[in-house]
């Protein structure tokens, strides 16, 4: 009876790690969880940084300020129950190292989700970034606004759950308070963690001190992301032929031996018996 009980533990307890991670895969972002969060981070230390990374969830698209009560006590949940279920699974057994290594997967198993769930929304957004600047570009033309256009190209341009779509609105918001687009997009820089932002941002302030049009500066930026994001699909396009050679190749040697080299093989052996008999 004490076995059985221990088994709905785990499992009650692994139902609500997996609940949990669901859950704040679709947590969404709002104004209001970004403005305390902004208020959090004016100077965060660097021990409370290592025990609690705040930059990597919100750069993951999760607000950190639920999780303070729960990052903790996930991860040392895990890292007790996955040896234990690898325990009941094969049994009582010697094999330490196994066990250590459920454990420290465990312990870094929902860190190693929030870096792969960044690594998605920032390609998500460098994939998007081009065509943003082109409707910035284009609704600034029409006469609209700079906080205008952030909010059309955010609303019209995107889905709601697109993560630039979300980013811009907030930059909406800076920009309506009345913050510098520099500033702005350094911000938008800083909690998605995509490089491109943050040159954006320094183009703009080179822009402003020598009196650029933004326009311009736009249009410029516009040719300088889409000949980027060429580059990086031409990378890919490469990369994947390359890996494409190896299973052609294990599939082509041997309709190569079967249809050139057995047959030609055959040819030059009744060749060579003709010769003996000739001989």
């Amino acid at each position: 009876m004490t076995g059985l009980w221990f088994d709905v533990t785990l499992l009650v307890a692994l139902m609500i790690c997996l609940g949990l991670v669901f859950v704040l895969q679709r947590q969404e972002l709002t104004l209001s969880e970004e403005a305390l969060l902004l208020e959090a981070e004016r100077q965060p230390g660097l021990l409370s940084r290592w025990l609690f990374p705040v930059r990597l969830m919100r750069q993951a698209g999760i607000m950190p300020g639920p999780l303070r009560l729960l990052y903790w006590p996930c991860k040392l949940a895990l890292a007790i129950l996955l040896p234990l279920v690898l325990l009941e699974w094969r049994g009582p057994w010697n094999h330490w190292l196994a066990l250590l290594a459920a454990a420290a997967f465990g312990f870094f198993a929902f860190d190693l989700w929030l870096v792969r769930r960044r690594l998605r929304r920032r390609a998500r957004i460098q994939q998007a970034l081009s065509f943003f600047v082109d409707l910035l570009r284009a609704y600034l033309c029409s006469g609209s606004s700079l906080g205008q256009a952030f909010e059309h190209a955010a609303r019209f341009g995107f889905k709601a759950d697109h993560p630039l779509a979300r980013e811009a609105m907030l930059v909406c918001a800076e920009l309506n308070a009345g913050q510098s687009l520099r500033k702005a997009l350094q911000g938008m820089s800083e909690r998605t963690g995509v490089e491109e932002l943050q040159r954006l941002a320094a183009v703009f302030e080179v822009g402003a001190q020598v009196g650029a049009p933004i326009l311009q500066t736009l249009e410029k930026q516009s040719q300088i992301l889409l000949e980027k994001q060429r580059a990086q699909a031409a990378q890919v396009l490469n990369r994947k032929s390359m890996e494409m050679l190896f299973p052609l190749g294990l599939v082509c040697l041997p309709m190569f031996l079967l249809l050139v080299i057995f047959p030609a093989g055959v040819q030059l052996y009744d060749t060579v018996q003709i010769l003996k008999h000739l001989l």
